[in-house]
């Protein structure tokens, strides 16, 4: 084997130290500032994305706080709505009850001055009758006709004994 050989054991060690040097040389003037700038370009796009990402996270943030902020306003401006209809159909329902009240409180009146009317007008009507019966049968008892001024007042008095007279 010729690595083996003394004799050219030296020229092997130069040329070693040679390659090795210009390997070197090309490794650090070229292949490695291009390795580090493709590594910052790397690193800076990871840096620009991590920022990014955390900008959208903060704006996704505000979106979802100006969400429920505006949410919570819905509700609150919906639940006012739904106050202020109960209070509006509080206050119809009254309205109509008063004016029913107010409508079943005439008819009242009018039927309770029908009613005293039609008294009035049975209890005249009555008297007359009682006035009539109260002649014919005193004028049959008697024999004689009786004088209908004196049986209206004897019926009104016999009334006002009763308590028929009003």
């Amino acid at each position: 084997m010729p690595q083996f050989d003394l004799s050219t054991a030296a020229s092997q060690i130069f040329w070693l130290v040679v390659v090795f040097t210009l390997l070197y040389m090309v490794l650090w003037r070229l292949v490695l500032p291009r390795m580090a700038m493709v590594m910052e370009t790397r690193q800076r796009k990871i840096d620009d994305d991590l920022a990014r990402a955390e900008r959208l996270k903060n704006e996704a943030a505000g979106v979802l706080a100006d969400y429920e902020k505006t949410l919570a306003g819905a509700r609150g401006e919906a639940g006012r709505l739904m106050k202020e209809a109960a209070e509006a159909a509080g206050r119809e329902q009254a309205e109509r009850l008063a004016a029913f009240g107010a409508e079943l409180a005439q008819r009242t009146g009018e039927a309770e001055a029908r009613i005293a009317r039609a008294a009035a007008e049975a209890e005249g009507n009555l008297r007359a009758i009682a006035v009539e019966a109260a002649q014919q049968v005193a004028g049959k008892l008697l024999g004689q006709p009786v004088d209908k001024a004196a049986v209206e007042r004897a019926v009104a008095a016999a009334a006002g004994r009763t308590g028929g007279g009003r």
